[in-house]
């Protein structure tokens, strides 16, 4: 439900890729409070109460909701299987809020995490607006009914470094897809020198990791701002 309502408030501010993220969490909603009136039924009918306590308010950390949320996923072209993209909030040594941007393969019982890379907090805004203009893009390709293989750069970053693509030079880049029956998607890259790994993604999957980028934010950021408050901000807010 927080999920939604988030995105429900996105969708009303005018944002067309939360509006489709809402659908999926919706119907994904749905499904899990039908699944848990199923137990609470069964539960009642044989005891009349709930069998175990369920007022509680213990609040998950923002990593644990990171952990928690629908898996969003992700395929390599030419590759058997698929992924899940983990993004993971930490606060380093140095005090930044910083955000790990995790590849998991689900099959692995071990070495789950498949590569990794950091971004800062305008890193992944650049990121979560990227995702937004491949959607309206992908609405274009689709409105205009476009049949053909193309590709487009959504945003690269830092900018120096995406010009060369060269040893010693790391970027990551959001580029939007157009296959040949007209079906459309994303890819996320890091570009580690000449060597390219790319993430590639479903439309849909691009709204629900748009959904997940601003839950995991949001959470985090609340988090950090609590965890760094001082005596005067603490002051300023009990007057």
């Amino acid at each position: 439900m927080e999920l939604i309502n988030q995105q429900r408030t996105l969708s009303e501010s005018g944002s067309d890729i939360s509006l489709f993220a809402l659908t999926v969490l919706e119907q994904l909603g749905g499904e899990l409070n039908e699944a848990i009136q199923d137990l609470q039924a069964e539960a009642q009918s044989q005891y009349g109460t709930p069998v175990r306590p369920n007022n509680g308010n213990n609040d998950l950390s923002a990593r644990e909701r990171s952990k928690n949320f629908p898996p969003v996923p992700y395929y390599v072209a030419g590759q058997e299987g698929n992924g899940e993209f983990w993004l993971e909030p930490l606060v380093k040594d140095t005090g930044e809020l910083v955000y790990r941007l995790n590849f998991i393969d689900p099959e692995e019982q071990n070495e789950r995490i498949t590569s990794n890379f950091e971004l800062s907090l305008n890193e992944l805004s650049q990121i979560r607006t990227a995702l937004d203009t491949v959607y309206e893009w992908s609405e274009t390709a689709q409105s205009n009914r476009i049949r053909r293989r193309y590709e487009k750069t959504a945003v690269c970053f830092p900018a120096v470094q995406c010009e060369q693509k060269v040893q010693g030079n790391t970027s990551t880049q959001v580029d939007f897809l157009i296959y040949e029956d007209g079906a459309t998607g994303a890819r996320i890259i890091r570009n580690k020198g000449a060597f390219v790994e790319p993430y590639n993604m479903s439309i849909e999957s691009v709204a629900l990791l748009a959904a997940y980028l601003d839950y995991v934010a949001a959470a985090a950021e609340a988090e950090f701002n609590a965890g760094t408050a001082t005596e005067e901000s603490l002051d300023a807010l009990f007057e």
